[in-house]
């Protein structure tokens, strides 16, 4: 799973900053995915990361 999480977390990166939108990082029963933040309505631990665009831009 650490290839398959590496890839959605460098997945959701490029994503947000592509929508300047906030996109979480979802492990859910061992499947990992993202989707974007203001979709997302399930438990919090479930979130492994949030990649916001605009935290990025600042960090720059």
């Amino acid at each position: 799973m650490a290839s398959s999480l590496s890839t959605t977390k460098e997945f959701a990166l490029s994503l947000a900053q592509s929508l300047m939108v906030i996109i979480v990082v979802l492990n859910i029963d061992g499947h990992c995915g993202a989707m974007p933040e203001a979709e997302y309505d399930g438990p919090s631990s479930a979130i492994l990361q949030e990649s916001d665009p605009f935290e990025l831009e600042l960090a720059h």
